[in-house]
């Protein structure tokens, strides 16, 4: 999906919202931070609509273990866009499956990104991604946690996805 078609400003994020997600995001970044001390960070979005479109809105800035909170809340996106979109459409967690090498995976992750049209470049990607999202039976998801990490397999650790969803 091309930026031409997303949002490009921010949306108030409702104080509620905010004041819950902040706690729990602090919970799931200590959580990981037992396992690494690699640079990783973790937001949430929450599912929302304006003029009959719906969105998902980045409800708190990324919680970050090599940084204090950086900005992003507010941001949203289409429900189409990219991981976040998959995971919100499907109600299926998505994470980087594990490769035997860094190689193979720049390998993959490139191909992956000619097929989506992705122009980022292959360095701006991180190295390990986690979206879950929050499902409750018969309606679509109305959160869906996103993390992502430089650290190479970091998501692929089956204990670590276990212990966060």
């Amino acid at each position: 999906m091309s930026n031409a078609t997303q949002p490009q400003h921010l949306e108030p994020v409702p104080d509620g919202s905010a004041l819950l997600a902040l706690p729990f995001l602090s919970a799931v970044a200590g959580l990981l931070q037992l396992g690494s001390a690699k640079p990783y960070r973790v937001t949430l979005h929450r599912a929302m609509a304006r003029g009959g479109v719906k969105y998902l809105q980045q409800v708190a800035p990324y919680a970050e273990n090599s940084a204090p909170m950086t900005t992003g809340a507010g941001r949203i996106f289409k429900v189409d866009t990219r991981l976040i979109g998959n995971a919100f459409k499907r109600g299926k967690v998505y994470r980087t499956r594990h490769y035997d090498s860094l190689k193979a995976f720049e390998a993959a992750l490139a191909a992956d990104m000619r097929a989506t049209q992705d122009t980022r470049p292959l360095s701006a990607v991180p190295r390990s991604w986690l979206v879950i999202p929050f499902v409750v039976p018969n309606h679509p998801p109305a959160l869906v946690l996103f993390a992502d990490s430089s650290e190479f397999n970091f998501f692929a650790d089956d204990e670590r996805v276990k212990g966060v969803v």
